[in-house]
């Protein structure tokens, strides 16, 4: 079932016991809406797999797949960072305040409620799917490659140890010894 870009909301009610199948993409407009949004430029489509398996037990399964334009974290070139991954979240209705939030997996819901908003978990699980340390390439071994020019910008570590050093320090590794 396709979604428009600006609705996130599931209104679970009306579904039937089952597999249920939601698509969105998520633009540029989508992460705009967020204060200080860490995702500037991205095109993320989702699929969400909504299992509603009892009335009152749904299983939410997002699986994204994209590109997000940010930095490298080595030599700050833009580059366009590829996004694959999978988001596995339960629904549970319970008296709310009776409700024990230990898990960050499940999240309670009123019985009144009649709507779901995922709106912040698109952004929370895209923003989780990015990893700690980006960089633009990387070798056949993984290791990190960046731009022609970075190597310039690396202090020479025999350089660093021609320098002098203060004579106050000097004394103080006469100490240690």
């Amino acid at each position: 079932m396709a979604i428009s870009e600006h609705s996130y909301k599931i209104a679970y009610v009306g579904l039937k016991n089952g597999l249920h199948q939601f698509n969105y993409i998520l633009g540029n407009s989508f992460f705009e809406q967020f204060n200080q949004s860490l995702v500037k430029n991205a095109n993320i489509e989702v699929a969400l797999t909504f299992d509603k398996k009892r009335s009152n037990f749904f299983e939410l399964t997002f699986k994204l797949d994209g590109w997000i334009n940010t930095l490298c974290d080595r030599c700050t070139e833009d580059y366009k960072l590829e996004i694959m991954d999978d988001h596995i979240l339960f629904v549970k209705f319970e008296n709310l305040e009776l409700a024990e939030s230990t898990n960050e997996d499940v999240i309670y819901l009123s019985r009144n409620e009649t709507h779901l908003d995922i709106t912040h978990f698109l952004y929370e699980f895209t923003v989780l799917s990015m990893p700690i340390k980006k960089s633009c390439k990387l070798s056949e071994a993984n290791m990190p490659e960046c731009g022609k020019d970075f190597t310039k910008y690396f202090i020479n570590p025999d350089a660093a140890e021609q320098t002098p050093i203060d004579p106050r320090w000097e004394a103080l590794k006469k100490l240690n010894k």
